[in-house]
């Protein structure tokens, strides 16, 4: 909370300091990669990178999932890979159980071991920044509803400036509660700025209330007292919890990606009462391994839906994946 309220306020000296440091850093290892002087890793299957520009909360997971599930309805075998996080890890095992899921700093090693495995394709959840493994196309997600200015860690979310749409392939904004004019005028900017870049668009909606725990299942009424979000921008799904007509008495937000110690588990405790707790589909996990048993939890699941653009991306990934397969074929 003090990291969020920081980036929308004024600058502070030390931390732009600090930014103008972290930004130098990454844009230097940026052009390595760019001028050839790093190298890639070689994947033996096509590899799609969803990633983003910011730190997190762009819809890359959702988004990364929905590429999954289009591809498994295709008749691939599909691989995703994220950078280790736990809660990402559940969140894809559950969407798509099929799918095959591993995490972990060495991106490439994991790639090598899905093809060996007979994975058809690999996606990346977070993989813009992740350069050491090649890849066919490089999605990035925006977040529509993000007001927030693009600074650069940590003063602001941005891990890389807004020119570095520039080695995108495609743009995918990401629509929660703001209206379709607004993701109209940011595709425009972005069509303005980076002709080659394609632009489709998704909204991300709340699907009702379900449960997740022993306790929550046995509730026939449910009403819980505590709203929590472990994500980078709690307030949208708190604006989730109020549309599908629930009004929990408190909203406790969470580092993104935290494991609650004992002081959040005890605070927890104490303000869902008997009403238990609503959380985000990434909270449930860890919220599970140290809430108390008797605690009812509900989890609000997310829907993505493809509002345009859809054809031509999911299409043209379709026919990368069908054309390195049949190219495997007849190099066999």
């Amino acid at each position: 909370n003090v990291v969020r309220r920081a980036w929308r306020s004024k600058r502070d000296p030390v931390t732009w300091v600090v930014s103008l440091l972290y930004g130098a850093v990454v844009d230097a290892r940026s052009t390595l990669w760019s001028l050839g002087l790093s190298v890639p890793a070689p994947s033996r299957v096509p590899v799609v990178s969803v990633g983003g520009l910011t730190t997190g909360g762009s819809g890359k997971t959702p988004v990364t999932a929905a590429l999954a599930r289009h591809l498994t309805d295709e008749g691939y075998r599909v691989a995703v890979l994220t950078p280790g996080q736990a809660d990402e890890l559940e969140v894809h095992s559950r969407q798509n159980p099929t799918v095959s899921v591993a995490g972990g700093r060495d991106r490439a090693r994991l790639a090598h071991r899905a093809a060996e495995d007979g994975a058809d394709v690999v996606l990346l959840d977070s993989g813009f920044q992740h350069r050491s493994l090649a890849r066919d196309l490089d999605v990035v997600t925006m977040l529509v509803d993000n007001a927030v200015p693009l600074r650069r860690l940590p003063a602001g979310p941005a891990r890389e400036r807004w020119a570095a749409l520039d080695r995108a392939d495609a743009v995918v904004l990401v629509r929660r509660h703001a209206p379709r004019a607004v993701a109209q005028r940011l595709e425009s900017a972005i069509s303005e700025a980076f002709p080659h870049v394609y632009v489709a668009h998704v909204s991300i909606s709340a699907r009702g209330l379900e449960p997740v725990s022993p306790a929550g299942h046995s509730v026939a009424d449910p009403s819980p007292g505590l709203a929590v979000a472990g994500v980078m921008w709690p307030d949208l799904f708190f604006a989730d919890v109020r549309r599908a007509g629930l009004s929990p008495r408190h909203e406790l937000s969470l580092p993104d990606h935290g494991t609650p110690d004992q002081r959040a588990v005890a605070l927890m405790v104490d303000l869902a009462g008997s009403g238990g707790i609503v959380c985000t589909p990434k909270d449930v996990s860890r919220l599970m391994s140290v809430l108390p048993a008797d605690i009812p939890i509900w989890q609000i699941p997310e829907a993505v839906a493809w509002e345009k653009g859809s054809g031509r991306l999911l299409g043209g990934i379709s026919r990368l994946v069908k054309q390195e397969a049949h190219g495997s074929n007849a190099a066999a």
